[in-house]
């Protein structure tokens, strides 16, 4: 995402930051909902 938005939408440097700044958060989502799934899945059930 930060090469595309830097090279070829012509972004510059802040294009890098906001790829990685994309990057992260996307990745932070995906697996804090992958850790909720597993608390739920895991856990005991009464």
């Amino acid at each position: 995402i930060g090469y595309l938005l830097s090279f070829h939408y012509n972004f510059g440097p802040q294009g890098i930051w906001l790829g990685l700044v994309l990057g992260l958060g996307s990745a932070c989502v995906f697996l804090f909902t992958r850790l909720v799934v597993n608390i739920q899945r895991f856990s005991p059930k009464y």
